[in-house]
């Protein structure tokens, strides 16, 4: 029975992370899934199996009751059950390889998109383009979304297949494809008229290329910078949301901020609901009202989930680039960096969705390790069984 234990848990595990994806395509399409609650019950309940057929250490015990415990208490409050769900996925990651379960996420996610795309051309499902008043200067104008619903949508997407890609085949990559990259991004940029998406995806590119073509990876303090940039990005989200009360003055510095982020800033105070999403509506934990959906996503992260949740993702997502510093994994370091930028202006990565999340399966596969928890003798189900088997 022990011996096929790991293989159940990699059958319940990918199954799982396949479902999440089919749920990601989806939502980013033009259907309508009104049974996504209980896919995410299947889920859970799959990566729970998971984690209660793996070993663990001591401290990674203690580490999974210390989370679980406040995911639960952020469920209670808030009654948002995404901490949970997050949490016991990446404990499921443990024993699975990082590398199969990023390839599976890129290449399923891939399928995915191109499907949505060939749906909308040939007719059966989604409009190919958008003609609407987007809020701009230009008034009303065409933007082609293939069947992505909205065309920033499109150009998210290939935002974070690309990214993934980068770091997936980081080894491989040659300047041609850096090329060929840039070149689709400008594409794509001119399908979608997405100016903020064109130009995080034009900076992920060549920060790949500095960090592949460099000896940069190998020290530290490259990744301190990282840490930097990343802290810059949360301490002007956290900025937007307390001046996004004065959005409409014109004359001030976060009215000129707010024009160049098409309207993100102003949308947070004066929204559909007034005042949702600005710093007054930020708990320690957050509320059952807190439930408006706005696209600066480092301020979502606060304003659904609360201030002691927001923080101890920050804090793992410093550790995480520590961690990644340690094992010289430069790739990483491009991939966290490029999506807490893009995470400013969009919320992509701050949602009900695990398969959107690849940082996810990294933080899998570094946590337990990063946080030190990693020594020791393993306890757990499977132990168990093998004791008993040899007493037998």
């Amino acid at each position: 029975m022990t011996e096929k234990i790991p293989s159940i848990r990699k059958i319940l595990f990918y199954l799982a992370l396949v479902i999440e994806i089919a749920l990601v395509i989806v939502d980013k399409s033009e259907l309508h899934n009104p049974y996504v609650s209980y896919f995410f019950r299947v889920t859970f309940l799959l990566t729970l199996a998971v984690v209660l057929l793996s070993d663990y250490t001591k401290r990674e015990w203690i580490v999974i009751a210390m989370t679980v415990a406040v995911a639960a208490v952020s469920y209670r409050i808030s009654g948002r059950n995404e901490m949970l769900r997050f949490a016991v996925f990446v404990f499921a990651c443990k024993h699975m390889k990082m590398d199969q379960s990023l390839r599976l996420s890129f290449l399923a996610t891939t399928a995915g998109c191109i499907a949505i795309v060939l749906l909308s051309v040939t007719g059966i499902l989604g409009r190919i383009s958008l003609t609407q008043d987007y809020g701009r200067s230009a008034g009303v104008i065409t933007r082609y979304t293939f069947g992505f619903g909205h065309p920033n949508a499109m150009q998210c997407m290939f935002i974070m297949l690309m990214l993934l890609g980068m770091y997936l085949y980081e080894r491989k990559m040659k300047w041609y494809i850096y090329l060929l990259l840039m070149l689709a991004n400008y594409g794509i940029y001119k399908l979608t008229d997405s100016r903020t998406g064109f130009l995080v995806a034009v900076g992920a590119i060549l920060l790949a290329v500095l960090l592949h073509y460099t000896k940069l990876g190998m020290h530290m303090w490259t990744y301190i910078c990282g840490i930097a940039v990343m802290g810059g990005s949360i301490a002007f989200s956290v900025w937007a949301a307390v001046e996004s009360i004065y959005a409409w003055c014109d004359g001030t510095l976060v009215f000129k901020l707010n024009g160049v982020l098409n309207g993100r800033i102003v949308q947070l105070y004066w929204g559909t609901n007034a005042h949702e999403g600005a710093i007054q509506t930020w708990r320690l934990f957050s509320s059952r009202t807190s439930q408006e959906y706005f696209d600066m996503g480092w301020v979502r992260l606060f304003y659904w989930y609360g201030w002691i949740p927001a923080i101890l993702v920050i804090v793992l997502l410093v550790l995480l680039l520590l961690e990644c510093g340690r094992r010289h994994d430069s790739a990483a370091l491009m991939l966290i960096v490029s999506m807490s930028v893009y995470t400013i202006v969009e919320a992509h990565l701050v949602s009900e969705y695990i398969g959107r999340n690849y940082l996810l399966l990294i933080l899998g596969a570094y946590g337990f390790s990063m946080l030190h928890a990693d020594q020791g003798r393993e306890t757990g189900l499977v132990q168990l069984l093998k004791k008993k088997k040899q007493n037998c």
